[in-house]
């Protein structure tokens, strides 16, 4: 459970090879992103979305916001159009927000029906069925947890 963990690893990737980013997004397009999913994004999100919009470093791409106008062109990278998408397509849960795609067809969602006592979702693991998305696993606390444990294993797979 740690904002700590939050800006320490992003500051982290900022100095990673192949960083890129999107750019930062105000909170009025943040605003319009919730009501969108209906879902009241956490703090930790917040500032993610609102100081880079999305994060690639290493080749691993992080979801977030790709452009302001949500206009369904693009799903991949893209938490609100692929989040709309899988609701249709594979009945995803209303309250689970993709972060990444992990690796054949497993994906880390943040699970907005389980928050902390910081109010931030869990990180949990989910893959994609006939049924649709199926729970797997709890990856971490929330999302400053979740970015900590992935650069670390991300930084060290690159040495």
């Amino acid at each position: 459970m740690s904002y700590s963990n939050l800006i320490r690893s992003l500051d982290k990737m900022e100095q990673c090879e192949g960083f890129d980013c999107g750019h930062p997004y105000d909170i009025s397009v943040i605003s319009k992103a919730e009501a969108i999913l209906n879902c009241r994004f956490s703090k930790q999100l917040t500032h993610y979305l609102s100081k880079y919009g999305y994060i690639g470093f290493f080749g691993v791409e992080l979801y977030g916001i790709t452009k302001s106008d949500f206009s369904n062109e693009v799903l991949e990278g893209n938490m609100v159009e692929w989040t709309l998408h899988e609701r249709i397509v594979s009945r995803l849960d209303n309250l689970w927000i993709p972060i990444r795609f992990e690796d054949d067809g497993y994906m880390a969602f943040m699970d907005y029906n389980t928050l902390n006592s910081e109010g931030e979702p869990r990180i949990i693991l989910s893959h994609d069925t006939d049924a649709g998305y199926i729970f797997d696993q709890v990856l971490a606390d929330d999302l400053g947890d979740y970015l900590f444990a992935l650069h670390q294993k991300i930084q060290y797979s690159h040495i």
